[in-house]
């Protein structure tokens, strides 16, 4: 049993887990209807925080990005280049951290497999991830359940967010290059639904990509209690690496990817240590790390190395094959 340290939702929230699968899930489960209680005014997604601006494409550095996304992607540019330049990027695509940088902290899977592909990005938040998807090259939309929050991401980006969730949207199936969704997935209430739905929407050959907590991640296993990967009563399902690929697979995904990120390990490392102490709200969130929390992070960056998979979030890519009936 588990209050809501972030924002108070009223109540006590219990998370269990199937022996099966090992997937943790809310049980009793918050109705349906009520979901929308527990985003209340100050959610995350519902602040105004303007973006960061892009570099400009003329500078040295802007024509760098451009450069090694175009090596990392593989495909040309009509954007103004020089040999040295070329040669630079070249060079610099095949290290992935310089790609991430270039793709403004989207992960590879994100490559675009053409100028002008269609993205769809389910729950984008404030938009940041949607902006960025669309300065390097895809068309990008987006979809929220939130009308608050589809509104500001919407005037955030300037690209178009409409309301509805994942198993009722207006567009035609086989519509998308990509699905992109960053911490969505655990808020989904019925999740292979959720999956066969986008599978519809995806063009063949496209990909879905998603970020979600990994409920079997360091933090999790060093403060059970207290972690947030739990964010009761707001995340609702939580399958771990193995969940998440049968998930996929009954969809009809093919060339399932996984691995565990750490970017954020000693942020969660020590909210979950506040949190055990009797911190609530986003006071918790603005602890500095500390060495416990570089601890941690540096012991998940090892795990990681060694394919273990105990980072804060997981990293999913499939994809939809070329040919192939649509799942029902």
């Amino acid at each position: 049993m588990s209050p809501d340290r972030l924002h108070d939702t009223p109540g006590t929230f219990s998370y269990v887990r199937c022996l099966r699968c090992r997937t943790t899930y809310q049980n009793p489960r918050v109705e349906e209807d009520d979901l929308a209680l527990c985003y209340p005014g100050d959610y995350f997604t519902h602040a105004a925080v303007p973006l960061g601006a892009a570099a400009d494409p003329s500078t040295l550095a802007g024509r760098l990005r451009v450069e090694v996304r175009r090596h990392a992607d593989g495909f040309a540019s009509d954007q103004p280049s020089t040999r040295v330049l070329r040669s630079v990027g070249r060079i610099a695509s095949l290290v992935p951290s310089v790609r991430r940088r270039a793709r403004f902290g989207l992960p590879d899977a994100t490559r675009l497999p053409r100028p002008g592909a269609r993205c769809l990005e389910l729950g984008p938040g404030l938009g940041h991830d949607l902006i960025q998807l669309t300065r390097v090259g895809w068309e990008a939309v987006g979809l929220d359940v939130d009308a608050s929050a589809a509104a500001q991401a919407e005037e955030t980006t300037g690209r178009p967010v409409l309301v509805g969730t994942i198993e009722h949207v207006p567009w035609a199936d086989s519509t998308f290059d990509l699905i992109y969704s960053s911490h969505v997935f655990e808020h989904l209430p019925r999740p292979r639904e959720a999956s066969r739905a986008m599978f519809r929407l995806l063009a063949p050959g496209g990909h879905v990509v998603m970020i979600y907590p990994n409920s079997q991640s360091l933090t999790a296993r060093l403060w059970p209690e207290h972690a947030i990967v739990w964010d009761p009563p707001r995340h609702l399902v939580l399958p771990p690496v193995k969940a998440m690929v049968a998930i996929l697979a009954e969809s009809g995904f093919v060339n399932v990817r996984i691995t565990t990120l750490a970017r954020s390990a000693s942020v969660y490392a020590a909210t979950a240590r506040e949190y055990r102490k009797g911190q609530h709200g986003w006071a918790a969130w603005t602890t500095r790390p500390g060495v416990a929390g570089t601890v941690v992070k540096v012991a998940e960056l090892g795990c990681g190395a060694l394919r273990l998979h105990l980072g804060e979030e997981i990293l999913v890519s499939a994809q939809r094959p070329a040919a192939m009936a649509v799942a029902r």
